[in-house]
């Protein structure tokens, strides 16, 4: 088994945005790509980070918002198998990847092991 944490990174016009949930959820923005891979809320992550796949956004980060808002994703509880950094980073991809587009959405793993769950 790996023990890995997976994360979204979203191009917009005048940001890079990571989104991901650990035992919180997590979103930030920043001008510089390297510092939403390297950094974690002002933390190094410490662990290489690797692309796992890539692809186009449908959306804005207003609607991103807006989806999880709906979705209820701030309420719901992390749990290590069933609601963790991996489904949440899935739903996400998911919603917003598509064949063509303006904006580029990339979903990272590291193996930053704190608190994450079995692959």
């Amino acid at each position: 088994m790996v023990l890995n944490h997976q994360f979204v990174v979203i191009d917009s016009p005048s940001w890079w945005w990571s989104i991901e949930r650990n035992n919180e959820k997590l979103l930030q923005r920043n001008n510089k790509l390297s510092v939403i891979e390297d950094y974690n809320e002002g933390s190094p992550r410490n662990v290489p980070v690797e692309e796992i796949k890539q692809g186009d956004c449908k959306g804005t980060m207003k609607g991103l918002i807006k989806f999880l808002h709906r979705k209820e994703e701030l309420q719901t509880k992390y749990d290590l198998v069933l609601n963790n950094c991996k489904t949440f980073a899935n739903r996400v991809f998911n919603e917003y990847l598509v064949g063509c587009g303006q904006r580029n959405t990339q979903f990272f793993a590291n193996s930053d092991t704190s608190n994450e769950e079995l692959l």
